[in-house]
């Protein structure tokens, strides 16, 4: 694991800062763990109605962000593709997206 990196953390349309209005509804879930391999991933949670952003969180270099699913898809299946934007998603509404780092 990257020294300083936290295993979880809360992302909204900043990266690092969690959105912390009540009325929020969306949530950027990072996953940073491993032992011998690092695996990455990243949860978009879009609750609300209109498409929102979340700024991603840098991966170590070398390593690109994929799309795994996203719920908005059909038919829903597995992929898996690189993402154009790095630094930044834009996930639909009432969409759950979910992105490794390879």
């Amino acid at each position: 694991i990257r020294y300083g990196m936290p295993q979880i953390s809360y992302h909204g349309e900043q990266a690092w800062k969690a959105p912390v209005r009540v009325d929020s509804r969306q949530l950027g879930v990072y996953y940073h763990w491993g032992k011998e391999e690092i695996i990455d991933s990243f949860i978009a949670y879009n609750m609300h109605w209109e498409n929102k952003s979340f700024a991603l969180p840098p991966l170590e270099r070398g390593k690109s962000w994929y799309q795994i699913f996203a719920t908005d898809e059909r038919p829903f299946e597995r992929t898996e593709k690189q993402l154009e934007n790095q630094r930044m998603l834009m996930v639909s509404g009432r969409t759950i997206v979910m992105l490794v780092g390879r």
